[in-house]
C-alpha cells in the first residue's frame, strides 16, 4: 500500500471520511467534491451519463439518482438536505 493509499485509509477509518471537498478562493460556489473510495460502478454510471455544452465548454454529467445516491454515501448534513432538494425536483418532473 502506498502513502497515498495508506492516508485514505486512516482518513476513512480515523475521521470517517467518505469525501474529500475541494474549492478555489476564486470559485468557493463551485466546489468538487471527491470521494475517498469509489461509492458506485464507475464505467455503469459512465454510460448513463449526460453531455452538455455550457459557453463552449463540454462536460458530463451524472443523472439525478446517481446524484441522490452519491450524496447519500456522503452522508453530511448538506448532503442529506441536497438529497431532500433533489428528492422534491424529482417529484415535480
Amino acid at each position: 500500500m502506498d502513502g497515498i493509499q495508506e492516508a485514505d485509509r486512516r482518513w476513512i477509518e480515523e475521521k470517517g471520511m467518505t469525501v474529500l471537498n475541494l474549492y478555489s478562493e476564486q470559485y468557493r460556489a463551485t466546489p468538487v467534491d471527491i470521494f475517498v473510495e469509489e461509492p458506485f460502478d464507475f464505467d455503469a454510471v459512465e454510460a448513463r451519463s449526460h453531455v452538455a455544452d455550457v459557453e463552449g465548454v463540454t462536460f458530463r454529467y451524472v443523472d439525478i439518482e446517481t446524484l441522490i445516491r452519491m450524496k447519500e454515501t456522503a452522508g453530511r448534513p448538506v448532503d442529506r438536505d441536497d438529497v431532500r432538494q433533489l428528492r422534491m425536483l424529482q417529484d415535480d418532473s
